[in-house]
């Protein structure tokens, strides 16, 4: 299984209240080698941040909820896109994820205005 899927999904697990803060932490630190390897990566930066914020929970800087309110935030920054790849047997199929980073003000500024007249019905 791919380590970015496990981390997601451990999240995931985490802020359903799935597992504790703990179970979250004890996937997470033995894993941070692995996780840390590709540093500008986004699952980098995710698993970088979940280690923050546990070690500002143990310092008394966080509370849990302050913990499960930030990952959730760190989570709605990234969309995630699932396709399905049917397999030689049609039975099974494959999946795949691939991250596309929001960035909407550089969305906006490559569409092309089609039409400058105005149409008919709208406005």
């Amino acid at each position: 299984m791919n380590t970015s899927i496990e981390l997601l999904r451990t999240l995931d697990d985490y802020l359903k209240r799935r597992i504790t803060l703990q179970e979250l932490e004890s996937w997470v630190v033995p894993r941070l080698p692995i996780l840390l390897d590709a540093p500008d990566s986004s699952v980098a930066q995710l698993a970088a941040a979940v280690e923050l914020y546990l070690a500002e929970f143990h310092s008394g800087i966080r509370t849990e909820r302050s913990v499960r309110v930030a990952l959730s935030r760190c989570l709605a920054l990234e969309r995630k896109e699932w396709f399905l790849y049917p397999s030689e047997q049609e039975r099974s199929v494959t999946s795949s994820a691939s991250t596309v980073p929001i960035e909407l003000p550089v969305l906006l500024s490559q569409l092309r205005v089609w039409r400058s007249e105005p149409v008919e019905g709208l406005g």
